[in-house]
């Protein structure tokens, strides 16, 4: 399933942004519209989703795609740099920087503590020699990621901090009048009214409060150690990891 899922996507790459225009998302930010449905372009959150499993997908299946270490080595990385290209394209926040995280975590956990200083010494370097070079090249032809990016400080990360009436404020301002039990899974003030938080952490202290919460917390460690001896032995089984 992850193999033929990375490479249909990476092959769908080329077909797809080949007929609709590779700067399309960038420019036009598609939004679930009914607009863009009739015209059979898909919204950029769901696209989003599928390069962002496709990379998933990909980085499970490291080591696993031939017998040669090198041919393993080429072939994720084309893959990774088409999924990635085409998650970036979408114009997303989120996905983005969720496939980033989660990247990140994962080569956290496979490298050992000696590659990891070089890493970071060598992107160090890169950053202070070539960061504005980057920036620039963002800035100049991916307009769009580089304005959603900006907005992240300025919005609040469309309204979820920032301010008095921000999401998290609000549900932690909840979350104070019932700490040990919780109050409820949604946010009752009327300036939010029915709303999640869309933060794990908040959702769980307001649902079930200190006491309730703290009972999971075992439950979430036990289940972060697993991750971890999931993505270190590189099995099968490494797509459920990520």
């Amino acid at each position: 399933f992850a193999k033929v899922t990375a490479i249909s996507d990476a092959i769908l790459f080329f077909f797809y942004y080949s007929q609709v225009g590779f700067s399309t998302y960038g420019i036009e930010d598609m939004l679930d519209n009914q607009l863009f449905a009739d015209q059979q372009i898909i919204v950029s959150f769901r696209l989003a989703r599928y390069f962002a499993i496709g990379f998933f997908c990909c980085l499970s299946c490291k080591s696993l795609w031939f017998k040669s270490e090198k041919k393993d080595v080429v072939m994720t990385f084309l893959l990774s740099v088409i999924l990635i290209m085409g998650l970036i394209l979408t114009v997303k926040r989120g996905p983005i920087l969720s496939l980033f995280v989660t990247g990140l975590y994962w080569y956290f956990i496979k490298s050992k503590s000696s590659h990891l200083i070089r890493s970071f010494v060598l992107w160090g370097l890169v950053i202070l020699f070539l960061g504005n070079i980057f920036a620039d090249f963002i800035e100049n032809y991916m307009g769009g990621l580089a304005e959603r990016v900006e907005s992240t400080v300025e919005g609040g990360g469309s309204s979820r901090f920032g301010s008095s009436t921000s999401v998290f404020s609000i549900s932690w301002s909840q979350i104070e009048e019932g700490p040990l039990l919780g109050t409820y899974f949604r946010i009752r003030d009327s300036f939010w009214l029915g709303s999640h938080p869309h933060n794990f952490i908040l959702e769980m202290l307001m649902t079930f409060g200190i006491i309730f919460t703290a009972v999971f917390v075992p439950l979430f460690w036990k289940v972060f150690k697993r991750i971890n001896l999931l993505i270190r032995e590189n099995s099968g089984v490494t797509l459920s990891a990520t």
